[in-house]
């Protein structure tokens, strides 16, 4: 199991589960080294609101299949509830992961990792969320994974700490 045995809050068994949230089981060795993290997950009511929907699309889709031939309306409402599942898919994979090294940021379907170096500030703004500059100058714009400020102090709090190792 990859976890130390110290004494301290959240024990190996509660470290090893939340690892396990975040990275797939055949990254054991990445696992492993990746215990000192902190993770960020997408809204939990904006999934469960994709959920409804596509329950509630399936149901229309059976529905409209057993009153009639499949139609028009049919095949809209197959159409919306496949596009709600990958919605639902995609929220329940968005999230933003400090490791002791690197950030990843995971959303649409697509993961991006910047190495602690490429990273210069981290700022945040009502409405427009949470944004890194990195080194380069360029901008990239974090998914919304909860309050904003509590998550850009998480990330400044990270970049403090970290600054010193490279």
């Amino acid at each position: 199991m990859c976890a130390s045995f110290s004494g301290a809050p959240g024990g190996p068994i509660i470290q090893a589960v939340n690892t396990a949230a975040v990275r797939p089981w055949p990254l054991q060795d990445e696992r492993c080294r990746s215990l000192n993290r902190s993770a960020f997950h997408g809204l939990g009511w904006v999934t469960v609101l994709i959920l409804a929907s596509v329950a509630a699309l399936t149901t229309v889709s059976v529905f409209l299949y057993r009153q009639q031939e499949p139609s028009l309306a049919f095949a809209e409402a197959v159409a919306l509830a496949l596009f709600s599942l990958v919605g639902l898919v995609a929220s329940m994979t968005t999230r933003v992961v400090l490791y002791s090294d690197s950030l990843a940021i995971t959303a649409n379907l697509r993961r991006r990792t910047y190495s602690r170096t490429a990273l210069d500030r981290v700022t945040w703004e009502g409405g427009v969320g949470v944004s890194l500059r990195l080194t380069s100058g360029e901008w990239i714009r974090l998914p919304d994974v909860g309050n904003s400020q509590s998550v850009s102090n998480s990330i400044r709090a990270w970049l403090k700490r970290t600054e010193g190792r490279n």
